[in-house]
């Protein structure tokens, strides 16, 4: 905080619009919003500390990924798989998860809305990921405003980041909101999808998803709404 200059005798807070790297303190979309109570509610001589903390927490915690909710949206969420607990779960009406082979058992009373698409890792998971897309499709095409879906693969920031984007083309609107129905989505290409899949770069700032998980998604979208 500059005060009493070049703005107003108030002062201002020197590149606080485009220098995050700046005054941020290594603090990022995420971990900003899953802590968002703790952080606000902190004096602004407390916040380096806190974030110093934090950030040595979630660097611990690299693959253990908690739900993280993908913005604009309230709804879509994404979380490695190590994160997922009986808890966790219930919080959400659709789960989708991304793995070679199921290593958890499932509840029979949610078996129901549980997909599970089998994906290995790396790049044969990317081209698994293109044949299971359509599952998703069918899974979540009944789905109703304040539903809430959970993606997870092994660590969050892979296939789940394809299936999530596949998810958000197909079932968000420009806003975010779930839609009335798939027939509603917009027409799409390529910078449709890039502009849908910047949502998730910017919520979840660790993800990674492959060159080919990337491809799978676009060469799905782009080959199914023809």
């Amino acid at each position: 905080m500059v005060r009493g200059a070049e703005i107003s005798e108030a002062g201002y807070i020197q590149g606080a619009g485009d220098d995050n790297e700046g005054w941020s303190q290594g603090l990022d979309p995420p971990i900003f919003w899953n802590n968002k109570e703790q952080l606000l509610s902190a004096a602004e001589q407390d916040l380096p500390d806190m974030i110093g903390q934090l950030l040595r927490r979630y660097q611990h915690a690299d693959k253990f990924l908690l739900p993280t909710v993908i913005a604009p949206t309230d709804w879509l969420f994404i979380a490695s798989s190590s994160a997922l607990n009986e808890n966790s779960m219930d919080h959400f009406t659709h789960i989708i998860l991304c793995e070679k082979a199921l290593d958890r058992v499932i509840n029979p009373e949610r078996a129901a809305n549980c997909l599970h698409l089998h994906c290995r890792e790396g790049k044969l998971g990317s081209r698994d990921l293109r044949k299971e897309l359509m599952k998703v499709t069918e899974f979540l095409a009944s789905m109703v405003p304040s539903e809430r879906v959970l993606v997870s693969c092994h660590d969050g920031k892979d296939i789940s980041v394809g299936v999530a984007l596949a998810v958000l083309c197909q079932f968000a609107d420009d806003n975010g909101k779930l839609l009335e129905s798939i027939h509603q989505s917009s027409w799409m290409d390529k910078d449709f999808i890039r502009r849908r899949l910047s949502w998730i770069m910017t919520s979840l700032s660790s993800s990674k998803p492959l060159r080919t998980t990337l491809q799978s998604v676009n060469d799905f979208l782009l080959t199914t709404r023809k």
